[in-house]
């Protein structure tokens, strides 16, 4: 599975051959993990998804931005991500 954790246990992850399988197969094994924030980056809308888990410890959906609209994380830290800015020229 490609990705990389962040910090915290926070996992990034950008979208590979299969949106469906990173929004239900990594997901899910993210979830059963209790990695606490998952993010799912996609380079080609360019789109970040925020999951973060709940008190049951399922993930629920916090954000999706797209392109210049920013997501102003909480959890794990405070943070501000633009999906544009973050992806740069792959982005284009």
């Amino acid at each position: 599975m490609p990705g990389a954790v962040v910090d915290d246990g926070r996992f990034a992850d950008s979208i590979g051959v299969g949106r469906g399988n990173d929004l239900n197969n990594k997901k899910a094994a993210y979830e059963r993990l209790a990695v606490p924030c998952y993010w799912v980056i996609d380079p080609q809308q360019p789109t970040l998804i925020a999951f973060e888990l709940d008190p049951d410890g399922r993930y629920r959906q916090v954000a999706e931005v797209k392109g210049e609209d920013a997501f102003e994380a909480v959890r794990p830290f405070p943070l501000r991500v633009v999906p544009v800015e973050l992806l740069g020229t792959l982005a284009r």
